[in-house]
């Protein structure tokens, strides 16, 4: 239910017209004064997301959302009205399977081939422990933000209701308009917390980023290593097309180009058989390790020379125990295992864990598409996600720390001897982070068209306050002329005339700016001014790529800006790549801030702020909020510290 505690008639309107039509919405800082009414204390720990899919069924039940039927669906709470033509619960196409299959392929990716490292410096148990708890707190946090996304769009429906005492407008309003609600980062922290919305947007699109980066670098890697094992020594490896191959650039380019078909889908749900295909050659590599641990395939096979065959030069010493010996049995090229291990150590591996199961980037795109939407079918997506995730993960981590121990390095396909299973397995990761790269770019570009949307609203305020300060100024001038030359005048008749120059000012600053936004003459003076024709200049929107004529209205995707922002992304991470060959430090420096804002502060923060009504004693998602949010600020100075402290040791 939505409870406005503020008057609706007093809220100043920014009036648009689209044709013929003129629309009436609010401004977004009256999602500041809206308020959700929370259930009654006495009902306990009620099903959060029964409570929402009672609300969804409460605006369907009478009738359907069809976006052109002017229908009012009027609640029991007599204060409440929802409009079901004008704010439609707009959902999407994508089956339950094609979100989860998006969802998991967010989860599963490259980075599981470091868990078996991370179960090396935890221990069996150690690092189960970890896995499980990285785990549930991860479908926690993907809850919260599910659940703040409904919130946020009540208060958006809210926000949108007609004023009673203009019933005839609010019908031609509504004519050939149909406002949706579409969830996402910006959406939901304007409801909760509008002060951090650039910062949010920026952390967001910067992590995405960083990851996008590191996927190039990773095929390039992979490639490379695949070329070099076909590329034997008895072959002529010094022509120009074998350097070719051999050629991190040339790869990089090569990732770009396989990546520029699938980057220009506007939905998830287009994704959905490139990310069951990515998931395929992510069980197969599963698949693999678990051969190798088995026995089935030989992990450290023997030669004459007391080494594997093929193993790179920078491997030998791992095998150093092993000469003089022709044993062909797995179990003697492994290291010892525990079941426990030092809570030092064991901590310096939570990252690995946490960064693992980060996915909650692209939970709001999920929330979106997702056909007949309700809570309940969010967290089957979100459940069998996250656990379809545990037990691969599982399985890669145990199987790997068996077959390797403590010898097991960072990247468990490094301490494979080089052979054509394992260069296979290679061939299957460079694909698969191919495929995978366009879902760490769609929510990055949502949050940069967020960010110039916002951008220009920052300066068109800018304009309008010029534009206010310039016509004040102006009138003063002139009065001020006039009575140098009228000599006639009295002080005190020149004072009632200043007096009127600035009444008629406020009263143009009202129809600029709404009569409870009026700009502060400090503000005002703040404003500098070197020439007229100059400040005019500033004022033409034309001259600036912010300016209403090139977003032209982000919510709907402008085709333009959605091209520009794409083309942008891959062209900086394909630069990037190409120019650096290992980005460790800074993306785990990224990771350890970025997803961990993501996953842990950012659910718990918004959460909270969007129903402060709840008490902390009779409802759980409350308690875990708060318990996600302190996870998250303890997670970030701990994955520093030990990120730091490796990257010195190194």
């Amino acid at each position: 239910m939505i409870n406005d505690d503020n008057d609706h008639h007093q809220t100043p309107l920014i009036h648009s017209k689209s044709g013929s039509t003129s629309i009436s919405v609010p401004p977004l800082h009256v999602f500041q004064h809206l308020q959700i009414k929370g259930e009654d204390d006495s009902t306990g720990c009620n099903s959060m997301e029964d409570q929402h899919d009672q609300s969804y069924s409460n605006h369907s039940s009478q009738q359907s959302f069809h976006p052109y039927e002017n229908n009012v669906d009027n609640t029991d709470d007599p204060n409440t009205t929802f409009i079901s033509n004008t704010i439609s619960r707009n959902d999407g196409a994508s089956s339950l399977a094609s979100s989860i299959i998006n969802l998991l392929n967010t989860v599963a990716g490259a980075g599981m081939l470091g868990l078996p490292a991370a179960y090396a410096g935890s221990g069996y148990i150690g690092g189960t422990i970890m896995m499980f708890l990285a785990a549930y707190f991860s479908a926690n946090g993907l809850q919260l933000l599910s659940f703040s996304a409904d919130t946020a769009r009540e208060k958006f429906i809210g926000s949108h209701q007609p004023d009673s005492s203009h019933s005839t407008n609010s019908q031609s309003a509504t004519e050939g308009a149909n406002p949706t609600y579409k969830a996402s980062f910006y959406s939901v922290a304007q409801a909760a917390l509008p002060e951090f919305t650039i910062l949010i947007d920026f952390a967001v699109a910067i992590k995405c980023f960083g990851v996008a980066t590191g996927y190039f670098i990773t095929v390039a890697d992979c490639m490379v290593q695949v070329f070099v094992f076909f590329l034997s020594p008895e072959k002529d490896s010094s022509s120009s097309i074998s350097k070719l191959f051999i050629s991190r650039q040339f790869w990089v380019i090569t990732a770009l180009l396989l990546v520029l078909p699938i980057s220009f889908f506007k939905t998830l749900d287009s994704l959905k058989f490139t990310s069951l295909f990515s998931l395929i050659l992510i069980y197969s590599l599963a698949i693999g390790i678990v051969f190798y641990a088995q026995g089935i395939l030989d992990p450290c096979p023997i030669t004459e020379n007391g080494y594997p065959p093929e193993v790179p030069l920078d491997q030998l010493s791992m095998y150093d125990h092993l000469s003089n010996t022709t044993s062909t049995n797995p179990a003697t090229c492994h290291g010892s295992t525990e079941y426990f291990s030092t809570p030092t150590d064991t901590l310096s591996n939570l990252p690995i864990f946490v960064f693992s199961f980060t996915c909650h980037q692209n939970i709001f795109s999920i929330y979106n598409e997702l056909s007949n939407r309700t809570q309940s079918r969010l967290k089957k997506v979100i459940s069998t996600s996250i656990l379809s995730a545990l037990f691969l993960y599982s399985i890669v981590a145990m199987e790997g720390y068996k077959t390797f121990g403590n010898h097991v390095k960072g990247d468990i396909l490094l301490n494979y001897p080089q052979t054509m299973e394992v260069t296979l397995m290679r061939i299957g990761i460079a694909i698969m982070v191919i495929l995978s790269y366009p879902l760490q770019l769609d929510p990055s570009r949502r949050c940069i068209l967020s960010l110039i949307h916002e951008i220009n609203n920052i300066l068109e305020n800018r304009r309008q306050q010029k534009r206010m300060f310039m016509e004040n100024r102006s009138d003063k001038e002139m009065v001020s002329v006039q009575m140098d030359r009228s000599s006639c005048f009295t002080d005190s008749f020149s004072m009632d005339i200043l007096s009127h120059a600035d009444s008629e000012m406020h009263s143009r600053s009202s129809s600029i700016t709404g009569p409870n936004d009026e700009v502060s003459e400090q503000d005002a003076n703040n404003v500098k001014v070197d020439h007229p024709m100059e400040e005019m200049q500033l004022l033409t929107t034309e001259e600036n790529p912010f300016s209403p004529n090139v977003v032209n209205n982000i919510q709907t995707n402008d085709n333009h800006l959605f091209y520009v922002v794409t083309c942008f992304f891959l062209l900086g991470s394909f630069f990037i790549a190409m120019l650096v060959s290992n980005l460790g430090l800074i993306l785990a420096i990224v990771g350890a801030t970025g997803s961990t804002m993501v996953s842990y502060i950012l659910p718990g923060a918004i959460y909270l702020q969007l129903h402060p009504e709840q008490s902390i004693w009779n409802q759980k998602w409350k308690r875990l909020a708060y318990i996600q949010l302190v996870l998250g600020f303890a997670i970030v100075p701990t994955a520093l510290y030990f990120v730091l402290w490796d990257g010195a040791s190194a």
